[in-house]
């Protein structure tokens, strides 16, 4: 059996932006950022994955205030990394 990627070591994981600095936030390190998987098939793994979502597509989820990595553990159960969302080549012989 394969292991599970983690997004925190991922290199596809992506910090895209940061929240603004609020007088709610501003006694913590710092905002906390939004992360993305910027894999090419995320959008794909995602839609099949998960088809009637609501959520963002390709979004990992949120960093702790003031870090850079997610706070996830593993991966979100559409990450196009796991190995059970690979896809699978046949070969035409």
């Amino acid at each position: 059996m394969k292991e599970r990627p983690t997004c925190r070591s991922c290199h596809f994981m992506r910090v895209t932006g940061y929240a603004k600095v609020t007088g709610n936030n501003s006694h913590l390190k710092g905002p906390r950022g939004d992360c993305m998987c910027v894999h090419p098939d995320a959008f794909e793994t995602f839609n099949r994955v998960c088809p009637r979502s609501s959520r963002l597509a390709a979004f990992i989820g949120y960093t702790p205030p003031g870090e850079r990595k997610p706070a996830i553990k593993t991966s979100p159960k559409w990450c196009p990394m796991r190995p059970e969302n690979q896809k699978e080549e046949k070969d035409h012989e």
